[in-house]
């Protein structure tokens, strides 16, 4: 496989793997949430705790936006894109784990993967694209990512049972699978990182 192909290639495996992960703490937060409201510490006040976490998500968000150019140039690109990776998988296995305000804080990360990773992603995949077919293969990745994330959640749905209930345990299993499939994709993508280990930037 020429060069060019098998880092698109990796670059698709990354952006699809990211993007899912990245939407499992949207899809999940709510229920999570009621989860905790049962508890006296957030008794009747999950919107409003969701609604400050969102502020905070996107604050921490833009700030890491603007210094990933930054970043990647002391990292590097391979080593920042797979770190990114591997925080969202943390982010889901911590929700999937500890039923708690603290790990309930933690989603305030769940953007970081993407700020960190949005300009250096696309800066790279520059280098392989021509200026008339960069707008296509982006709308491709968003699609492809759409269509996994998609697929992932009608997948869990038909898992469940008929009479399943939004219980911790059945959500702790649900994000527990997230964070399976989001770590055995992560291994593949760092077995075989070496498909762009031209780019330092």
């Amino acid at each position: 496989m020429p060069a060019t192909s098998s880092c698109l290639l990796w670059f698709l495996g990354f952006f699809v793997t990211l993007d899912m992960l990245m939407h499992v703490p949207y899809e999940f937060y709510q229920p999570y949430l009621k989860l905790l409201e049962q508890g006296p510490l957030l008794a009747d006040s999950s919107a409003a705790v969701s609604g400050t976490m969102m502020a905070v998500t996107m604050g921490i968000a833009a700030f890491l936006a603007g210094h990933s150019v930054w970043i990647r140039d002391r990292l590097g690109l391979p080593v920042l894109l797979l770190s990114a990776l591997a925080l969202q998988a943390a982010i889901v296995l911590v929700l999937a784990s500890w039923l708690g305000i603290a790990a309930a804080l933690i989603v305030a990360l769940r953007n970081t993967p993407d700020a960190l990773t949005h300009a250096p992603f696309n800066t790279a995949l520059g280098t392989h694209l021509q200026s008339a077919h960069r707008a296509t293969f982006l709308s491709v990745l968003n699609l492809t990512g759409r269509v996994a994330l998609s697929v992932l959640l009608s997948g869990l749905a038909w898992w469940l049972a008929p009479d399943s209930t939004a219980d911790w345990a059945t959500l702790s299993a649900l994000l527990t699978f997230c964070a399976a499939l989001g770590c055995a994709a992560l291994a593949l993508l760092v077995f075989s990182v070496k498909a762009i280990g031209g780019h330092r930037r």
